[in-house]
């Protein structure tokens, strides 16, 4: 058995980079909604009530930044 730790850790660097890269895209408000549910973990409810916009709103920022990273990842990721 051959250990891939190094390389499998060096991949999931590059991917974390690639997504961020991708985010930064984003328009910013859209960006903030993305980064405050997927990196720090907060609904739907507490990002509408910080940022002082509607429940729909949120949900509508997040459907665009998942569907514009889809899109980007599409390539790599043709099999899921």
């Amino acid at each position: 058995m051959t250990d891939n730790s190094n390389q499998e850790h060096i991949e999931l660097s590059d991917l974390a980079n690639a997504v961020e890269k991708e985010v930064a895209r984003l328009p910013e408000k859209c960006q903030q909604v993305f980064r405050m549910s997927r990196n720090e973990h907060r609904s739907i409810h507490d990002i509408a009530e910080t940022l002082n916009i509607s429940h729909k709103t949120v949900e509508n920022h997040l459907t665009k930044a998942l569907r514009q990273l889809r899109l980007a990842f599409s390539e790599y990721f043709w099999f899921f």
